[in-house]
């Protein structure tokens, strides 16, 4: 397994400790590891990116900031990376990220799990109920779809083809990078996540991706009536898709 992954660290030119940070715990991976100069949102203008959806933003929620904007320009970079390159997956991290010795067993055994395009490797949203959808389990990881691969992008694996979908997907930025896997039933990305996390926050705060949001909206009934039909419209979707994915893995 070990000449078909790669591991790809996002990191700031300017936050030097991160770097050092993850050079240490990436150490002992029998794997490539590359890192990747992130977009710095400090240095960025909405103008200098045109796929930003400034009206869709206006007319439906407040703007995302520039350092948002950043972080999934970052993870585009690694990917597009990726996609250039002879790995088959690729395992791209976020720079504030500590990973669990569970992580080693999953990766050496990865290539027992067939037809995904992406594997979370951390699931905030993880809900006990979500097992009632368990794919396989390695070695006491529970491999499962969840309802949402949404809140945090920490440790994300990719198939090349779960790379170019997920590219795509983000041709335009509607949401944060993050948030924008609510659209993955349009683009047929087929994910997975584990149980428990492979990696854990480490005590640093990435922060390619975190500012201040500056609010554009006055909070209109009409804005928050546009919004509640959004996530419910989503919400319905997902729950849907679960079902749908979980019928897909089983079958293979």
């Amino acid at each position: 397994m070990k000449k078909n992954v790669a591991i790809y660290y996002i990191n700031l030119d300017r936050s030097e400790e991160r770097h050092s940070h993850m050079q240490n715990v990436l150490k002992d991976f029998a794997y490539d590891v590359h890192r990747i100069s992130a977009v710095d949102g400090k240095k960025l203008s909405y103008e200098e990116v045109p796929e930003y959806m400034y009206e869709y933003r206006e007319k439906y929620y407040d703007h995302l900031t520039l350092t948002e904007i950043a972080c999934t320009l970052s993870h585009k970079k690694a990917m597009e990376e990726f996609l250039q390159s002879d790995y088959d997956y690729a395992m791209i991290l976020e720079d504030d990220i500590l990973p669990t010795p569970e992580l080693h067993t999953f990766l050496a055994h990865m290539e027992d799990l067939k037809g995904w395009d992406v594997i979370k490797l951390e699931n905030r949203k993880y809900r006990k109920k979500d097992l009632n959808y368990l794919v396989k389990e390695i070695e006491g990881i529970s491999v499962y779809v969840p309802k949402t691969v949404t809140l945090g992008a920490l440790a994300i694996m990719y198939t090349k083809d779960g790379a170019k979908k997920v590219l795509n997907m983000n041709e335009k930025i509607y949401y944060e990078f993050d948030t924008q896997f609510n659209m993955s039933k349009k683009y047929d990305v087929k994910y997975l996540s584990v149980s428990p996390d492979l990696v854990t926050l480490s005590q640093f705060k990435s922060d390619i991706g975190y500012d201040n949001r500056e609010q554009h909206h006055d909070k209109t009934l009409l804005h928050k009536y546009r919004r509640r039909n959004i996530r419910l419209f989503q919400s319905i979707e997902k729950v849907l898709y679960q079902k749908q994915l979980y019928a897909y893995f089983k079958n293979l």
